[in-house]
């Protein structure tokens, strides 16, 4: 997470996480745009196919 976090603020931008706003949307969980670390693991989990 941190290597896509660019700016630092402990969350993944929809623009930090590039192309991948499918994923992306289904991990907002909460809908503000941004990625927590927790809503992060649902990323990483889909990913890896857990």
């Amino acid at each position: 997470m941190r290597r896509i976090d660019a700016s630092g603020d402990g969350k993944v931008s929809r623009d930090e996480f590039r192309d991948r706003t499918r994923f992306f949307d289904l991990a907002d969980r909460d809908g503000d745009g941004k990625l927590s670390a927790p809503e992060f693991l649902v990323i990483r989990g889909i990913m890896v196919g857990r």
